[in-house]
């Protein structure tokens, strides 16, 4: 069994999803599967047969910050050092599960008490014009290059397990939206670093999420009640980031909100053209 274990939440999931879940656990990595909803009978039996996949929960959906703690608390419970986690419209290769899994081990030996989470991503920053209000500083370690954040995603999240209680951190008041920067401003609350690193081979987090895209904008329609939790839950998030003294947080779920509602509505104005043009 490899050294990090891998966990997911699905909800409706496809059949590219199981497939690509079912070969992470055949080459070695301990799965751990948070379902928040039925699944089709065949792809549960897939699930079912690989001895390196454990249900933790199925059918309820629990929302992320629940699951998450689920995924975290289990995993440490098994005597883990760390959880990866991904969405499930997430892609990826073994190439990336071999360098997260090799940066964690030299993180681990080289300054074990630094990080309370890694986001090992190569996705393009959709909020770009909030960049600067997310940036804290650059740390280089050994080979690796890494960004000190306020804020990052939890898909491709590296959750260090050893450092604190992980699975406290993410707040059930969330139930999707704002999860994973709630988490972070507790993280940072705490005295402990996130970071990100951009050269990570192989990670997608965009082509299974039917993006729309035009320059900078890029990004998928939401139906009204997701835009209204979207709202609601980084008013909350606003109101979070006052536990850390920096402006610069403040200034980037601000700017963060008001991109996400420019590019709904600039998608929905042009979603026909947009469309033409893509096809």
């Amino acid at each position: 069994m490899k050294s990090i274990p891998i966990g997911y939440i699905l909800y409706n999931p496809s059949e590219k999803s199981i497939k690509r879940i079912n070969s992470t656990a055949e080459e070695g990595y301990q799965v751990y599967l948070v379902i928040n909803s039925n699944v089709e009978t065949s792809f549960l039996d897939i699930l079912k047969a690989n001895k390196s996949i454990q249900i933790l929960n199925f059918g309820e959906n629990i929302g992320l910050s629940r699951g998450l703690k689920i995924l975290t608390e289990k995993a440490l419970l098994d005597g883990h050092k760390a959880l990866l986690y991904f969405d499930q419209d997430t892609d990826y290769t073994s190439a990336t599960l071999q360098y997260i899994s090799t940066y964690f081990c030299f993180v681990r030996e080289s300054t074990p008490d630094i990080y309370s989470t890694i986001a090992c991503t190569t996705f393009r920053d959709t909020r770009s014009i909030c960049k600067k209000y997310n940036y804290i500083s650059t740390v280089k370690l050994g080979e690796y290059s890494l960004e000190k954040v306020f804020f990052t995603i939890n898909s491709g999240s590296l959750y260090f397990l050893e450092n604190t209680s992980v699975h406290s951190l993410f707040d059930e008041k969330f139930f999707i939206d704002g999860v994973d920067y709630v988490f972070c401003i507790n993280a940072i609350k705490q005295k402990f670093d996130v970071t990100e690193i951009y050269s990570t081979p192989g990670l997608d987090h965009e082509s299974e999420q039917g993006n729309l895209s035009f320059g900078k904008l890029n990004g998928r329609i939401y139906s009204y009640s997701r835009i209204i939790d979207f709202l609601n839950s980084h008013i909350k998030i606003l109101l979070y980031t006052f536990k850390i003294r920096s402006l610069k947080p403040k200034m980037f779920i601000l700017k963060a909100t008001i991109s996400y509602l420019y590019c709904q509505l600039f998608f929905r104005l042009f979603k026909k053209r947009l469309l033409t043009k893509t096809n």
